[in-house]
């Protein structure tokens, strides 16, 4: 059985838009990309920004957070499945294979095509990035309301 004709969903994702201001130990494109997988497809050409409150930071993932919504938006509703079982659910792709009715190899082709192991790590690595950001923001506040000592 083929899923290439499968259509992507046209439901909204359950976040979108700009993120508010969050703390160092905030993940919010890991959160974005579970809460995608969970609840529903993205809708197209979503624009996610989230401020970290340092400008160099803020320009890196602006740059890279839209590879992280563009593969999202190329999943289908089965490659979404897919993917969910694999990295929210921790399901082997052997198991995934046996759940959904197919050989294994077929898991490993979607897996493959929709990129769905770079997911994770792209997610994980713009969390970093961020948190970086947000602990630059804040020692840059505190230098800056630090009295002169000359």
């Amino acid at each position: 059985m083929s899923w290439a004709g499968t259509q992507r969903s046209t439901e909204p994702p359950p976040a979108t838009g700009a993120l508010p201001p969050l703390a160092t130990g905030d993940a919010p494109f890991g959160d974005l990309l579970l809460a995608w997988l969970q609840g529903g497809a993205p809708a197209p050409h979503v624009r996610l920004s989230a401020r970290s409150g340092d400008a160099q930071t803020d320009t890196l993932v602006d740059a890279l957070a839209p590879g992280l919504v563009a593969l999202l938006e190329r999943l289908t509703d089965r490659q979404r499945e897919v993917a969910r079982l694999l990295l929210v659910d921790g399901v082997r792709r052997a198991q995934i294979a046996e759940t959904l009715g197919v050989s294994r190899p077929t898991v490993s082709v979607m897996v493959d095509r929709a990129r769905i192991v770079e997911l994770r790590p792209l997610a994980a690595a713009l969390d970093q990035l961020f948190a970086a950001g947000v602990v630059m923001s804040l020692l840059g506040q505190e230098s800056a309301a630090a009295p002169d000592p000359a």
